[in-house]
Parts: C-alpha cells; sequence; structure tokens
C-alpha cells in the first residue's frame, strides 16, 4: 500500500478507521512477509499519532515473529517508538533486541557527532552508514 492510500484511510475523519486498525494491527500486517509494506505501515500509523497502535504492532512483528526478529530496521524503530510512547519500556527493548545501533543514537542526541561516526566505522563496520550520517549532519 502506497503513503496516499495509508493516509486517506488513516484520516480522522475516515468513519472506517477504527475498524481498519482492529484488523491491520493483531492479523494483517503480523502476517506480511515484506518489511518494506511493514516499515510503510509504521510510518503511516506514526505520522497519524497512532504510536500506541504502533508499538502492539511493533511488539507483535519484532519481539514475537521469527521472521523479523533480526531486522535492523524495525529493531531500531521498536527502540525509538517506545522511547517516545513507552519509556519505562525502553530497557526491555534493549535487552530483548540485538539488532539496533543504540550508541548511534545516543551519540546523535547530545550532538556527539564524531562520536557516532567511529561507532558507525569502529563498531558496526559500515562506512555506507557513516556516510550517509556524515552528510545529515
Amino acid at each position: 500500500m502506497n503513503g496516499g492510500l495509508w493516509k486517506k484511510i488513516l484520516n480522522p475523519d475516515n468513519v472506517f478507521r477504527r475498524k481498519l486498525i482492529n484488523q491491520v494491527v493483531p492479523t494483517a500486517l503480523p502476517k506480511c512477509k515484506s518489511p518494506d509494506q511493514i516499515s510503510a505501515a509504521i510510518k503511516a500509523f506514526m505520522n497519524t499519532n497512532l504510536t500506541h497502535e504502533v508499538i502492539k504492532l511493533l511488539n507483535k512483528i519484532v519481539l514475537q515473529s521469527s521472521s523479523f526478529i533480526g531486522n535492523f530496521n524495525l529493531n531500531g524503530l521498536s527502540t525509538t517508538t517506545a522511547i517516545k510512547t513507552y519509556p519505562k519500556r525502553v530497557m526491555g527493548y534493549i535487552n530483548r533486541l540485538d539488532n539496533f545501533d543504540g550508541s548511534v543514537a545516543i551519540f546523535k542526541k547530545f550532538n556527539l557527532n564524531v562520536q557516532a561516526i567511529n561507532a558507525l566505522l569502529d563498531n558496526l563496520q559500515t562506512i555506507d552508514r557513516a556516510m550517509e550520517f556524515a552528510f545529515c549532519v
């Protein structure tokens, strides 16, 4: 589904919005096999301030589905969504998830950009992400 369709469906004025959410979160997206489709749906939910639904969905997909347990993007999204939505759950995510760049996020938050790039290069050994981060800052 594309972003425009999600925006239309998740519009607060849509009378079927809640019914769709109640179908998508517990059943449709957890059965999806494409991380790109899941990411698009999660972005659409976040853009419409449905953060509680996002965290439920991510719990189901990332913590309970063996297909996505190691997905870097979804692991990172789970952690950042928990920070925004349920700060008390963050340590639980950090302890359960292995494939995310928490150190880079912390360096970025405190504007320690050189340390963030060093973490990407030295710890994660990913020059592409280090270059991307450097261009962003």
